[in-house]
């Protein structure tokens, strides 16, 4: 898939979750770039990494900031902001982050309609009789030049940013989307045939390393011919 296609697979998408009601809010998916790298991302007003690193993992505190900074491709109507960004050089793929960070309040779905999501946030934080939800953002990355011990090139985020939980292979849009909507909103991946549908790539290169295979490890993408044939 060559990053113009991997960008109107996104702006579809986005624009489906739009009209079916499942996004409260989307951002224009645009193709910026980084030196020798062109991201597919979202339009935001910072685009600086420290924007993404500057607060800790999984607390309110960079809930926040990531929905002042418009740092999302949408946020669903339970408040939840999905990140979708893609790395491209030339036509391989490089890196991507893809990013499922759930609202830390129970936000009233009409609220979101008729309000400011970042007036919303900052009323429910300011308020002492509402209670912060224990939720943890799950985030996979992929940095095709990382090779360092205890890094995997692909790697799913849980709970804190130290968390770097192996995966084979660079993660569709169709799969994170899967993952997202039958795990966290299965009423909504039951209602909605374009969500069970969304299709997902072909082969990929295979970026887990063979030490990482032994221990618990999220697979995806085309296994291994042997693994398959053991198991005949």
């Amino acid at each position: 898939m060559t990053p113009k296609q991997l960008a109107t697979q996104i702006r579809n998408l986005l624009r489906l979750l739009i009209d079916s009601e499942v996004a409260a809010a989307a951002k224009p998916v645009i193709e910026q770039k980084l030196g020798p790298i062109l991201r597919i991302t979202w339009a935001s007003t910072d685009f600086s990494s420290q924007a993404f690193y500057s607060s800790r993992f999984a607390t309110l505190e960079e809930y926040r900031s990531f929905v002042d900074a418009n740092l999302y491709s949408a946020i669903l109507y339970d408040g939840a902001l999905v990140q979708m960004s893609y790395d491209f050089i030339g036509h391989k793929l490089a890196g991507h982050r893809l990013c499922y960070y759930p609202c830390p309040f129970d936000i009233d779905p009409e609220l979101i309609r008729s309000e400011p999501i970042g007036d919303l946030i900052g009323l429910y934080s300011d308020s002492a009789n509402i209670n912060v939800n224990l939720r943890t953002p799950c985030r996979f990355d992929y940095d095709a030049q990382n090779v360092a011990v205890g890094h995997p090139s692909v790697h799913m985020h849980l709970n804190t940013a130290e968390c770097r939980w192996p995966v084979t292979h660079p993660v569709s849009v169709g799969e994170f989307i899967k993952f997202v909507f039958r795990h966290f909103y299965p009423n909504l991946w039951a209602a909605h045939d374009f969500l069970r549908n969304w299709p997902h790539v072909g082969r990929r290169d295979r970026t887990i390393a063979i030490e990482e295979e032994t221990e618990l490890h999220v697979s995806c993408g085309q296994a291994r011919i042997e693994n398959s044939l053991e198991a005949v």
